[in-house]
């Protein structure tokens, strides 16, 4: 295959698992969610006082133990993925991301920032290799009122 045409498909499978991943945590596919990282992978979420899980099982139990009991919903936008190095089996890049969750107390989280990533090929498959928060100003925390609207 043309390396031109190689280099434009996985920039797609990249953003596909992105895509997939944000997807993945709405939905609470937890399990999903955890194998779109390689096995030794890191999550950061320290930006948004969230732990550094280091390995796939780790970020599973993240998932599954913090945040599955403590969102009410979830919702992340992502948009301007950009990938900014690429290699056959590596890659770096980011995106801009907006999300909004629900406590179970009624309070809004609202974060806006982007998701700084290395990504790896592994057998055939593009993971996250690292996935960190990085915030473009303070969440946000409301509490809306209780009246019908």
């Amino acid at each position: 295959m043309d390396d031109k045409l190689q280099r434009l498909i996985d920039r797609e499978e990249i953003r596909d698992l992105v895509n997939r991943f944000s997807a993945y945590e709405d939905r609470r596919m937890w399990d999903e969610a955890a194998d779109c990282f390689t096995e030794d992978g890191v999550f950061d979420e320290t930006a948004v006082d969230g732990p550094l899980s280091t390995g796939r099982e780790q970020i599973r139990a993240f998932f599954k133990e913090q945040v599955g009991p403590a969102m009410a919903f979830l919702a992340h936008y992502a948009t301007g993925h950009v990938i900014t190095e690429q290699s056959a089996d590596e890659a770096k890049g980011f995106f801009n991301c907006f999300f909004e969750g629900g406590l179970h107390d009624g309070t809004i989280v609202k974060v806006h920032g982007y998701l700084d990533d290395t990504y790896a090929r592994v057998d055939g498959k593009w993971l996250f290799k690292s996935h960190k928060v990085v915030l473009y100003g303070p969440r946000q925390f409301t509490r809306p009122s209780n009246e019908a609207v």
